[in-house]
């Protein structure tokens, strides 16, 4: 009995430290440096912009038949 216990303190404790090394992790890899990658559409593409009406339907049109 008390190997079960003392199991699952340990147990306890790894699954904590786990958690913690986890998420550490998650933070240092999404750090807010990191975030500059991410652009919104209009910042990475301006090509849309110089498209005429026509071009830009045209597009619309595409990108509907293909849902």
């Amino acid at each position: 009995m008390t190997r079960f216990i003392r199991a699952l303190i340990y147990g306890a404790f790894a699954a904590f430290a786990a958690t913690i090394v986890l998420n550490w992790l998650d933070r240092e890899l999404n750090a807010p440096e990191k975030q500059d990658r991410l652009k919104t559409p209009a910042e990475s593409d301006p090509s849309i912009d110089r498209m005429g009406d026509d071009a830009k339907q045209a597009l619309l049109d595409e990108l509907a038949s293909q849902v």
